[in-house]
């Protein structure tokens, strides 16, 4: 058996084989989570964060929210690159009600079209820079409208409004719910 396999590399890889080794087909691994970015449009920035920044965008006809890791800084490149495909290859497998669902990931940012116009990553917009994520990962999970519950209370006490204990027990079972999932799952989130 091991002749037979010699002998069929050995043709593949001589130099007489007329093809060569460049010209070999090659074929391309898809991870499950991977999401065709030229359907992506981003419409409007959200906010930054440590790693990134998020925006909000439609994949396919639904409303998303656009995670975007900053890979410029080569020290932590290779971390956050880990990271990624971590947080990815988790979070796809996920599927409760309390638990945003991951939509998907990439590892390349194409050129996206926002509102029927083609925009490139390094394109300034209203105050923003696209500069940044030319060398970026994206993370595609659906858009909770409302912002996140810590926003939701601040606006609430902000405003001088004062929930009701029903909506205040409603969020905080919710919270338990999608913690309660989340460690079923052998997940300890660390941004909640």
């Amino acid at each position: 058996m091991d002749e037979q396999l010699d002998k069929h590399l050995a043709r593949i890889f001589s130099e007489n084989n007329k093809k060569g080794f460049e010209e070999c087909e090659v074929t391309k691994v898809v991870e499950e989570w991977e999401l065709d970015p030229k359907k992506l449009k981003i419409s409007k920035f959200i906010t930054e964060w440590a790693y990134g920044s998020v925006y909000k965008g439609v994949y396919e006809g639904k409303q998303v929210a656009v995670k975007i890791l900053d890979l410029r800084d080569e020290k932590k490149r290779t971390t956050l690159t880990k990271a990624f495909a971590q947080e990815v290859s988790i979070w796809h497998k996920l599927d409760h009600p309390n638990v945003a669902r991951l939509i998907g990931a990439s590892k390349k940012l194409p050129e996206v079209s926002t509102r029927g116009r083609r925009w490139k990553w390094n394109f300034a917009a209203r105050n923003h820079s696209w500069e940044k994520h030319r060398a970026g990962y994206c993370i595609v999970v659906e858009y909770v409208s409302g912002g996140t519950l810590r926003s939701h209370l601040l606006k609430n006490s902000i405003l001088g409004r004062r929930l009701s204990l029903n909506s205040v027990t409603k969020l905080a079972l919710d919270v338990a719910r999608g913690l309660s999932y989340l460690h079923s799952k052998k997940v300890i989130p660390r941004d909640v």
